[in-house]
C-alpha cells in the first residue's frame, strides 16, 4: 500500500539540495575568480617592479615610469575609476615603491633590492550567509598584500672581480 501522508517530501528535498548546490557553486566560482585575480595582481606587481628596475635617466623618471606602468595595467585589468562590477568587487590600492638603500644613502652598487607593493582588495567574498553570519570583517572586504622584488644585476666588473678568480681559463661572466 502506498503511503500518501508523505506527498511532496521528495520535492522539498530536491529544492533544498538544488539551493545548497547552487550556493556552493557560486561560492567556488567567486573564490576561484578571486584567486585568479590575485595572480593578475601579482603580474602587475612584477611588471611594475621590472619597469622600475630598468635604468632610466634619473630617479624621478624611474618612479614616473613605474607609476605609469602600474596605472596602465590597473586600468586594463581592473578598470580603475569606472563604474563596473569589476571595479566595485576587486581593486588595487596603495602602490609603494621599495628601493632598499636609497633612503639609507647607499651608493648605487650597494642597493640590492628593487620592488613595488600594493594591496589587492576583494569585496566579492564579503557576504552574509543565512544562518551562518557574515563572512569577512566590515565592508572593506578581504585585503591581500601583493609585492614583487627584483635583485640588482651585478656589473661586468663586479662579476669579473668576484667570479673571475674561481674560473680557470676565463672570467666566467
Amino acid at each position: 500500500m502506498i503511503d500518501k501522508s508523505s506527498r511532496g517530501s521528495l520535492s522539498f528535498d530536491f529544492l533544498i539540495g538544488i539551493t545548497v548546490s547552487c550556493l556552493l557553486l557560486i561560492f567556488v566560482i567567486l573564490t576561484s575568480l578571486t584567486f585568479s585575480l590575485v595572480e593578475v595582481a601579482q603580474y602587475i606587481a612584477y611588471a611594475t617592479a621590472r619597469t622600475y628596475f630598468i635604468g632610466h635617466k634619473n630617479y624621478d623618471e624611474h618612479v614616473g615610469m613605474a607609476e605609469g606602468r602600474y596605472d596602465d595595467l590597473n586600468q586594463k585589468f581592473f578598470k580603475a575609476g569606472s563604474d563596473t562590477a569589476m571595479s566595485k568587487w576587486f581593486f588595487l590600492s596603495g602602490m609603494s615603491i621599495y628601493d632598499s638603500g636609497r633612503n639609507a644613502g647607499f651608493s648605487e652598487e650597494n642597493r640590492t633590492r628593487f620592488g613595488v607593493g600594493f594591496t589587492f582588495t576583494s569585496k566579492v567574498l564579503t557576504m552574509e550567509i543565512p544562518f551562518l553570519g557574515k563572512v569577512g570583517s566590515g565592508t572593506s572586504g578581504f585585503a591581500f598584500p601583493i609585492a614583487a622584488f627584483l635583485g640588482r644585476e651585478v656589473s661586468t666588473a663586479e662579476c669579473s672581480s668576484t667570479v673571475g678568480a674561481f674560473v680557470q681559463g676565463g672570467n666566467g661572466c
